[in-house]
């Protein structure tokens, strides 16, 4: 027998067993259960923050999306203006620059109010599209004191003006008959 056994034990492939050791080596069983406890609070304690406080306060790019204010910021100047130049007669120089000054804090409350509520303020040139609702000229302009009457004067202003410059009969720049002198400094320019 022992001929046999020989023989099936040569007959077989021998494999040779692997003495690769692990790089760390495994912490006990008791170690593992409560790394995997103080995993499972930790997570459990930042998911009951973020419910608590909001996605955004401690992700702040995560589904930010601030309201955007549009205003057309010169158009309320230019009402503003108009509007004291109306009344500029009736009224002090004193009283003039007074009332410019109120209109122009007026101004920075208003925008410093909306930026604590969250707002971004863009101007009209800066915009493409927005949505009516987005339009806060209106109310800015009866935050100033501005009347709505001297808006629509400017904005009749204005449409006369984009009237005439796409007919090519705009008044702006004139035209003068006598030719312009092209001088820089004194020196005559080629």
């Amino acid at each position: 027998m022992s001929d046999e056994t020989t023989q099936t034990d040569a007959a077989q492939p021998v494999v040779a067993a692997p003495t690769a050791t692990p790089l760390l080596p495994e912490p006990p069983a008791s170690e593992k259960s409560s790394l995997n406890t103080i995993l499972v609070v930790i997570i459990v304690i930042l998911g009951g923050l973020i419910v608590a406080n909001g996605v955004t306060k401690y992700f702040p790019g995560f589904g930010a999306s601030a309201p955007v204010a549009v205003l057309d910021s010169d158009l309320v100047s230019a009402a503003g203006i108009h509007d004291l130049l109306q009344r500029a007669p009736s009224m002090t120089p004193e009283a003039v620059e007074a009332e410019s000054k109120k209109r122009a804090e007026a101004l920075q409350h208003t925008l410093a109010d909306l930026r604590q509520r969250g707002y971004i303020v863009i101007d009209r040139t800066a915009a493409l599209s927005w949505p009516a609702a987005a339009d806060i000229t209106e109310q800015t302009a009866t935050n100033l004191a501005i009347p709505p009457a001297a808006l629509q004067a400017v904005r009749d202003r204005r449409a006369e003006q984009q009237r005439l410059a796409r007919t090519g009969n705009a008044a702006w720049p004139p035209t003068s008959s006598a030719p312009a002198e092209k001088t820089i400094s004194g020196s005559n320019l080629d």
